[in-house]
């Protein structure tokens, strides 16, 4: 991602500013924020539906694999947040939504519908949060926006920490550091020096072998 900030920033001297400017192939929701802030229109990429074909489904609260055991006899939508038509249908239509238990089966049993109907999510949630973007730069809060959904996601990683060996099999926190570095680099721009000063603590604390001063 660092690469891709560098290339997106020199277009940007390069593009003419009354084009509309495509970026390909992104489509991770820190990606897709990097993009928007640096002047992207337009996105396409495979990512949420070849997620969704293998079970991989977003979620306000992250990525889940859906085809885990823990979801086996889950009865809650997809994501609670979500309004699309796997996670949520109308009262005037039934009321009803499927279930992560139901999507766990068909899953499971090599359903095509399981497919579909995971596509069909994560089409609707990369939609929706770039929509969320677009309306927070109107309203003058676009980088508020960005720093909460981004946060929570780093809320949740270093909750997950809590149980490393369960959640990350053995790989060492020096790997999962240099996985994590870009990431926590694209949030930590859009930080004031107070905010900065908390996460470093915050990643030192979950990641003792972490060189903070990169991000500095």
């Amino acid at each position: 991602i660092n690469t891709m900030t560098l290339s997106k920033n020199a277009s940007k001297k390069v593009l003419l500013k009354e084009k509309q400017r495509h970026l390909l192939g992104i489509g991770e929701t820190e990606d897709l924020f990097m993009g928007v802030e640096n002047g992207v229109d337009l996105f396409d990429c495979v990512a949420p539906t070849r997620n969704g074909r293998g079970g991989t489904l977003y979620t306000s609260k992250g990525k889940i694999n859906i085809r885990n055991t823990e979801f086996r006899d889950d009865t809650g939508p997809v994501d609670p947040d979500c309004e699309c038509e796997v996670c949520f249908t109308p009262p005037s239509s039934g009321g009803a939504s499927y279930s992560r238990a139901y999507l766990y089966h068909l899953y499971r049993a090599h359903e095509m519908l399981g497919g579909t109907l995971g596509s069909m999510h994560n089409l609707y949630f990369i939609i929706n949060l770039v929509k969320r973007m677009r309306s927070s730069i109107l309203g003058g809060t676009f980088l508020e926006f960005k720093k909460e959904f981004l946060f929570s996601k780093l809320e949740i990683f270093f909750d997950n920490f809590k149980n490393f060996e369960k959640n990350f099999k053995g790989l060492s926190k020096e790997f999962i550091a240099h996985l994590l570095f870009p990431y926590i680099l694209t949030y930590f721009r859009s930080l004031s020096k107070l905010e900065r000063v908390e996460l470093t603590k915050m990643l030192e604390v979950n990641l003792e072998c972490y060189d903070t001063t990169e991000l500095c």
